[in-house]
């Protein structure tokens, strides 16, 4: 209960502070073209909180249902995605850690399905696959205006049986 509501906390916090500074926006642009799931599946675009200019990322939300997410790169038209997934472990010393985990564990599946169209694809899990969630990171490479450039895709996928985000 206690890391459930420290996790709450931070993202409450971190929410709150998106306004107290400049927010630039990412330099990948991507507009939402399929949501399988829209009453169980966002994805919010913001900058996190820190002194000076900040880039906006994206961040998904979603829980342990089956949904597709397709995103479309609106402003480069060849993409390519690195993505690391973990999950939250507690030891027998106590404490909780972040470890690596898989698609068949985190149920996340990402990948291209066209070249400038990134999709995430949720797996159904049950609720008692993992008490806390899996987390994502899916980092977007294309060119722009003919620059290298970057995008980070967050995605957080929670138990259905903790509160809302």
């Amino acid at each position: 209960m206690k890391k459930r509501l420290s996790l709450i906390s931070l993202l409450i916090f971190m929410l709150a502070l998106a306004g107290c500074h400049e927010e630039v926006d990412a330099p990948l642009q991507f507009d939402v073209i399929e949501n399988t799931a829209p009453d169980v599946t966002t994805i919010r675009y913001f900058a996190n909180p820190g002194p000076g200019t900040q880039q906006k990322d994206y961040y998904v939300y979603t829980d342990f249902s089956a949904c597709e997410l397709r995103l479309k790169c609106t402003n480069c038209d060849r993409l390519q995605v690195e993505t690391s997934l973990t999950k939250p472990y507690v030891p027998e010393t106590g404490g909780t850690i972040t470890v690596e985990a898989t698609p068949e564990e985190t149920g996340i599946h990402v990948y291209l399905s066209e070249s400038d169209v990134v999709t995430i694809r949720f797996t159904e899990l049950e609720a008692n696959e993992n008490p806390y969630g899996f987390f994502g990171t899916v980092e977007a490479y294309g060119k722009v205006n003919g620059e290298d450039s970057k995008t980070v895709i967050y995605i957080a996928r929670k138990n259905p049986r903790l509160s809302d985000y």
